[in-house]
């Protein structure tokens, strides 16, 4: 017998110092919203899976498509940057101005976009996923701000369109989330416009 060698111990968790930085600035975790992200992706997924009514009359229709959308790009990966890197962090900064905005509207004590940070639950919500096609969320398009998604702000203003016509879409006029959606979209039209 041999002595046991000592392992080395990787106390890496794979965090840039940047991140650890804004971190303990904002007391926020910012990966903590991709995970949160993940876990409702998992949900989705789970569900779908488990041969839900809309699960099985979705895998049907998928069997029929073809085998060419394997080329196309998935909607949440990273762009090429084809601006310089000034001009992309100028229009963040502006991008994330409008985000901010949108974040501080209230109506009385109650803040008009609480509803559309984080998309709502698979499990609660199926009938919106079959409403709706190409949801997206506040998290989301500030993770794409950050991650240099938009080239432009007219790419950012069709996802702000998409969010809030998903919202009108899916509730029922006079609702307080159709209300909060059709204000938020005119707020950020206007913001929009001072910018150009």
């Amino acid at each position: 017998r041999g002595m046991r060698a000592r392992g080395d111990v990787n106390y890496d968790d794979s965090m840039s110092e940047a991140r650890f930085v804004k971190m303990v600035e904002t007391g926020v975790d910012p990966g903590a919203r991709k995970r949160k992200r993940k876990e409702l992706e998992q949900e989705a997924v789970e569900f779908w899976d488990e041969g839900s009514v809309f699960g099985a009359a979705e895998e049907e229709e998928e069997e029929g498509e073809d085998e060419d959308d394997e080329d196309e790009e998935e909607p949440h990966r990273k762009k090429q940057r084809t601006t310089n890197p000034v001009e992309q962090n100028n229009r963040n900064k502006k991008l994330n101005s409008i985000l901010q905005a949108l974040q501080s509207s209230f109506d009385r004590n109650r803040a008009r976009c609480e509803l559309f940070m984080v998309l709502p639950s698979p499990k609660d919500y199926a009938d919106y996923y079959r409403l709706i096609k190409d949801p997206i969320d506040i998290t989301t398009i500030s993770q794409r701000i950050e991650d240099d998604y938009y080239n432009s702000i007219s790419s950012f203003q069709a996802d702000i369109d998409l969010l809030f016509n998903n919202a009108k879409r899916y509730n029922v006029e006079g609702s307080q989330v159709h209300t909060d959606a059709v204000f938020l979209q005119n707020l950020c039209h206007s913001l929009l416009k001072e910018l150009s």
